[in-house]
């Protein structure tokens, strides 16, 4: 299943996003899931199922403007060099620490699907989350 946070009209939404189209939950779902994160923490995925197994797309994805995934998040905890090959990646030799680096991403940080990513002047690469 593939979800999605979106704008279309002004107006913020969420997905499930099909090779025919995007299945709006957000008018359907809303008042018990008012975002993405409430199906999360709701468990609401089967809620999610039973709509889209009885209904069709609302709209297309050239409709919509992609938000990041969960639009408004708390804290996002990260952890770096939490294994071999990404610590290889980072520079040839390197060796992996004992314990991961842990950091926190602000909610700036986040990227919507093909908005633009700018890399800042001090930096030569982008490590990226996927």
């Amino acid at each position: 299943m593939r979800i999605g946070s979106f704008s279309v009209d002004g107006t913020d939404s969420y997905s499930v996003i099909t090779g025919g189209g995007i299945y709006n939950l957000g008018p359907q779902l809303g008042s018990l899931y008012p975002d993405l994160l409430a199906v999360i923490r709701g468990n609401g995925f089967d809620d999610v199922r039973n709509h889209i197994a009885h209904g069709e797309p609302d709209l297309q994805i050239e409709d919509v403007r992609f938000l990041p995934l969960i639009t408004r998040p708390t804290t996002i905890y990260c952890a770096g060099r939490n294994y071999h090959d990404h610590v290889a990646e980072m520079r040839a030799g390197a060796v992996a620490p004992e314990f991961p680096t842990m950091f926190i991403k602000t909610m700036g940080s986040l990227v919507a699907h093909e908005d633009a990513v700018v890399k800042p002047k001090v930096s030569d690469c982008f490590d990226y989350e996927a």
